[in-house]
């Protein structure tokens, strides 16, 4: 009689069992399995070749000597022995192969069947197949905002093969962990048409190291790797919040509020903020969210024609349950004029006798400002080698103003014209150059004609220059008929002149005349 041996842990169960000696039915009786399973290993991605693998095991002991049938709902996938036998350890494995050409194709199922005493067991994996011609493979992963709180952060890359963008690809990710409580969600992440993928980096809590990443795939029957990327990983409990704005002197109609989230001395990413203030403040961003070095900022703006006034402002975060804020002062206002402009044009060329007009325009942040007094002031070696005219003018609808020029008779020289307005209580200046030549060139002396003397009567005239009359300037008179008392006469301020002139008593023919001299 055989004696049989008592099954140990972790020994091998051999499937073919021992019968007992005929004619001794029921005297040894079998003491088998009665709870078994099979298992395939998940792959995830098969590229032009892989290896299927799984294992048999019966009440959680290895069993020996099962066949297994291997079948796919793929059928270029190609299994080099589709029904592999368990070794002693339970396991099977074959290789598989993948037509050159085939595209990335996901959802592919491979199912393992088994009969192990008398019970049909099967299991089921889902892979991704391709052989897609690829020959330089990159995978990039994009650096990783530093630290990372309790909130994660997204992580990115992309999947290209000789230039081109890779889509429907499994990329997964390798996570060196000494704690191993930070996890990546999807693992593996696919990749979109345009060959870019995303993930979401997740701690658990109380997790505060240094981790190393790594993406990883298979295209084209070639293994990519990443460059490792090292992420510090920062999710425990805030003890001390503390949050803290930039000090700012003053709001001229728009400015940037802005601060820092710490705790315990290390900045708070992805903190949202809540900015409150006085009613003439208006944040553009009135909840920023902190950046990876826990700074937040908003532009605050205030409404054109506020009168400079102090405001105060409040910045209020909540950090573990915790909610701590800052407060600040300001001076804040907004005129209603930031940016007045006048303008002053004058002609480039020599401003003769004859004078020019002065045109100009003022403005306020580009509109017009009408009805505004420009005054003028004019800088020369004498005061009134020029006349403004009208001085002051004033501005039209368009915030354009015109005014006249005229020099005085006799100025040559390059004088300096300003214009000046006054906008909101602050004077805004405009100055050019002119260059005068009023110089008395083509001197003209004109009498009045008169038809007829009687004896005696009054001859009269004007002198001139350029247009302009010569006041006290002597003029003399002579005629071969007339006399004239006085012969020597001098103009008026209008350059105008009269004498008495009388006629001699004994008839003379012959045409009268005059002499003129101007000194």
């Amino acid at each position: 009689m055989r004696k049989k041996k008592k099954p140990m842990n972790g020994k091998v169960i051999d499937c073919k069992i021992d019968l007992p000696p005929r004619g001794c039915p029921g005297i040894f009786p079998f003491e088998g399995c009665t709870n078994p399973t099979i298992q395939l290993d998940d792959i995830g991605i098969i590229s032009c070749e892989g290896i299927i693998s799984g294992r048999v095991l019966c009440d959680y002991q290895p069993l020996q000597g099962v066949t297994v049938t291997l079948k796919s709902s793929f059928t270029g996938l190609v299994f080099e022995d589709p029904t592999p036998v368990t070794d002693s350890t339970g396991r099977f494995s074959t290789r598989v192969t993948v037509p050159l050409g085939t595209p990335i194709t996901p959802n592919v199922t491979i199912t393992a069947t088994a009969v192990v005493i008398g019970k049909t067991i099967s299991d089921t994996i889902f892979v991704r197949v391709d052989c897609i011609l690829c020959k330089n493979p990159v995978l990039t992963l994009e650096p990783i905002p530093c630290p990372v709180g309790c909130k994660g952060t997204q992580i990115r890359g992309r999947l290209v093969c000789d230039g081109q963008a890779i889509g429907s690809a499994a990329i997964s990710f390798i996570i060196e962990s000494a704690s191993n409580r930070v996890v990546i969600t999807p693992n593996p992440a696919i990749t979109q048409s345009d060959g870019r993928y995303t993930a979401t980096l997740v701690p658990f809590p109380d997790v505060d190291e240094t981790i190393r990443i790594t993406a990883v795939t298979k295209i084209g029957g070639l293994k990519v790797v990443s460059k490792t990327r090292e992420v510090a990983v920062r999710c425990v409990k805030c003890k001390n919040p503390v949050i803290k704005l930039n000090n700012l002197k003053k709001i001229d109609c728009r400015s940037t509020i802005s601060g820092k989230v710490t705790c315990d001395g290390v900045p708070q990413a992805n903190v949202p903020v809540t900015l409150s203030g006085s009613s003439i403040l208006m944040f553009q961003t009135p909840n920023p969210v902190t950046d990876e070095n826990g700074r937040f900022s908003s532009l605050v703006t205030v409404k054109k024609g506020t009168p400079f006034q102090t405001a105060s402002y409040t910045a209020t975060a909540v950090i573990d349950g915790k909610t701590i804020s800052a407060t600040d002062t300001v001076i804040a206002g907004c005129k209603k004029c930031r940016k007045p402009k006048l303008t002053l044009e004058v002609p480039c060329e020599t401003v003769t006798c004859e004078g020019t007009k002065l045109t100009g325009r003022l403005t306020c942040d580009g509109a017009p400002v009408k009805h505004a007094r420009i005054s003028f002031t004019v800088k020369a070696s004498e005061p009134d080698a020029v006349e403004i005219n009208p001085n002051p003018a004033f501005t039209d609808e368009e915030g354009r103003y015109v005014t006249e020029l005229c020099p005085r008779l006799g100025v040559h020289e390059t004088i300096i014209i300003k214009a000046s307005a006054t906008v909101e209580g602050e004077q805004i200046v405009a100055s050019r150059e002119v260059t005068i030549d009023c110089r008395c060139k083509h001197p003209k002396i004109h009498i009045k004609e008169n038809k007829k003397l009687n004896c005696k009567g009054i001859i009269s005239g004007c002198l001139s220059c350029e247009g302009f009359p010569l006041a006290n300037k002597e003029v003399s008179l002579s005629s071969p008929v007339l006399t004239f008392k006085p012969q020597v006469v001098t103009t008026d301020e209008n350059g105008e002149f009269s004498t008495l002139a009388f006629v001699p008593r004994i008839p003379h023919s012959g045409r009268s005349h005059s002499r003129r001299r101007l000194w």
